[in-house]
């Protein structure tokens, strides 16, 4: 394995594929289920992190999809994942393979490098992926307002003919108060409700 990531390492076109690869896996997955895991989030968890997932579904409520936001976002986060992937493994190079004109030992025979470097190094790397995740799950948060703005004025516009002009006023009323998960997954109850009444499928989106 070690091989392999130094073979990576040695070439650019190597770089470049494995890590291009990587960032459209994390947009795949993050386009494909992120609605699906802060929906599930959104029922099950406590705190703060049921706060942010409700924010998302209260923005969404304004249905102004905000493209730049997802983007820019996932640029960013991509840039900086693959920046600390190759700052962590610098230094875990340097740490673990420090040449022996750099490891003199002192008069007392310990070396130059201090002994807190390498459990400090540790703390820090759990610190950080810590605010990435944090930070995937904003990502995740913007991938799904645009998500549920795109289904919902989508899904309105397949219903329209067979409801109701007050029932469709009636629902996108609801959508614009909605300001948690559990509103959003009311909302759908009654949309897939109508669906299955009329033999329609309400397809999701995926552009995004």
């Amino acid at each position: 394995m070690k091989h392999l990531w130094n073979k990576i390492h040695s070439d650019n076109r190597l770089i470049a594929v494995f890590y291009g690869t990587i960032s459209s896996i994390i947009g795949s997955l993050i386009i494909n289920y992120s609605s699906t895991i802060l929906s599930w989030l959104g029922k099950y968890t406590f705190g703060a992190l049921t706060k942010f997932i409700d924010s998302r579904y209260a923005k969404a409520a304004t249905l102004e999809p905000t493209d730049y936001s997802y983007f820019l976002l996932l640029l960013i986060f991509v840039v900086i994942v693959i920046a600390w992937i190759e700052i962590t493994s610098a230094v875990k190079k340097k740490l673990s393979n420090t040449p022996e004109s750099e490891t003199k030992q002192t008069p007392e025979g310990e070396t130059n490098s201090p002994s807190w470097v390498v459990p400090a190094f540790v703390v820090l790397r759990i610190f950080v992926w810590f605010y990435l995740g944090w930070g995937l799950l904003y990502v995740a948060g913007e991938s799904t307002v645009l998500n549920s703005v795109t289904d919902f004025k989508q899904h309105i516009r397949i219903l329209s003919p067979y409801i109701e002009p007050t029932e469709k006023d009636l629902l996108i009323s609801e959508w614009s108060q909605m300001r948690s998960a559990e509103d959003y997954n009311n909302i759908y109850g009654k949309l897939g409700s109508l669906a299955e009444k009329n033999n329609l499928t309400l397809y999701r989106n995926r552009q995004y």
